[in-house]
């Protein structure tokens, strides 16, 4: 994906002040499995505003939108979502306001 379509991507992670790796196809509980070495190494070098040209969305734009904006109107803190295991099922987004 080239750096100006990957751009919205990176505005709603960081609106949540997460990594670009939560919405990532490549990347499963804070690992990346990239197929390129050079990426996945790349993984702990990141902070939540950066950049990742290995980035691949695993989600739709809109569905990362909508996940988004449940995280901002909610206040959450600490925050994820599961996955649809089929289509007919739903995105659930869980999370708290404490810090602790």
């Amino acid at each position: 994906m080239k750096k100006a379509q990957r751009e919205v991507y990176l505005n709603l992670s960081s609106e949540v002040s997460t990594y670009l790796c939560s919405f990532c196809k490549f990347c499963n509980s804070g690992k990346c499995h990239h197929l390129l070495p050079v990426v996945s190494d790349r993984l702990y070098d990141l902070v939540p505003t950066e950049d990742c040209w290995g980035f691949q969305p695993i989600l739709p734009i809109s569905a990362i939108r909508d996940i988004v904006g449940i995280v901002l109107a909610k206040g959450w803190i600490r925050w994820s979502y599961s996955l649809p295991a089929s289509n007919n099922d739903k995105i659930e987004v869980f999370g708290d306001r404490n810090n602790d």
